[in-house]
Formats: structure tokens, C-alpha cells, sequence
């Protein structure tokens, strides 16, 4: 229940203050919640025949795996500057509190970011390199923020 409270506080307090679209907050909220349209939400219902992501076809396509696990999205937070962890929830309890406000925005729109990309995989076939997502990343940094 702590860890639930801290994630609920850091929703509401910081998340939904950050003075940028609220798309790339409403993405994030998703993925909190679980209710991202992933590959795993799909193959539950039956809608598809495997869970595995479109982008690495090595594991499943989770909430989780989709924004930050997949390994070409390791790659494009790593060159953002963003350290690795090994559980989400952790890495954002930890991590966020030492993001300064730019950082913060920055965060929220690279998951934005990859998450456009990933649809434009899934349903128009673009295969998006980690140097043109940075690019796209940046392009978004400096157009909202």
C-alpha cells in the first residue's frame, strides 16, 4: 500500500503538472495502469496469435516491455541519458526525484515518443532507427517544452 500511495502521489503532484501536452502525461498514466494496447492485451483476447513484441520478437509485449524493456528502447533512453533499471516502478520512484524539470518533460515525451514509433511499426510497417527516434525525441523536446 506505501508503494501504491507514492505512485498515486507522483501521479496526481508531478506527473499531471508538468506544462506540456497532455498526451505524453495521458501515455504515461497508461502505462501505470496497465492499460496500454499491447501485444500481451491482445493475445488475452485472442486478437492475435502471439504476445511477443513487434519490435525485438524476443519477448512479450507487456505494459512494461513496450516503453522501456524492449532492448532498441534501452538504447534510445540510454543515449537520452536515462539509466537502466530493472523494475519500472523502482526506476521511476528513484530516478524521478533526481530529474530536474527539463529532464522530467524530457521523460515524458520519450515515451511518448517510442510509443508513436512502436504503433507506426504495428500498423504502418515504419521501422524506426534509435537515431531517428532521438532525433524525433528532441524535435518534440523543443517544439513543447
Amino acid at each position: 500500500t506505501r508503494l501504491l500511495l507514492s505512485v498515486e502521489i507522483w501521479w496526481k503532484e508531478l506527473i499531471w503538472s508538468l506544462k506540456i501536452p497532455p498526451k505524453f502525461c495521458h501515455l504515461l498514466w497508461r502505462v501505470a495502469h496497465y492499460i496500454l494496447h499491447t501485444r500481451v492485451a491482445f493475445f488475452l483476447r485472442r486478437m492475435v496469435d502471439s504476445p511477443k513484441s513487434f519490435r525485438c520478437h524476443l519477448w512479450a509485449e507487456s505494459s512494461y516491455h513496450a516503453p522501456w524493456e524492449c532492448p532498441v528502447t534501452q538504447e534510445v533512453w540510454r543515449q537520452l541519458g536515462f539509466p537502466d533499471a530493472a523494475n519500472l516502478c523502482d526506476w521511476v520512484m528513484q530516478v524521478w526525484n533526481v530529474l530536474n524539470y527539463v529532464q522530467q518533460c524530457l521523460f515524458a515525451i520519450g515515451a511518448w515518443t517510442l510509443w508513436k514509433v512502436r504503433n507506426s511499426l504495428c500498423f504502418r510497417d515504419v521501422n524506426t532507427k534509435v537515431v531517428e527516434i532521438i532525433c524525433l525525441v528532441k524535435n518534440y523536446e523543443e517544439i513543447f517544452h
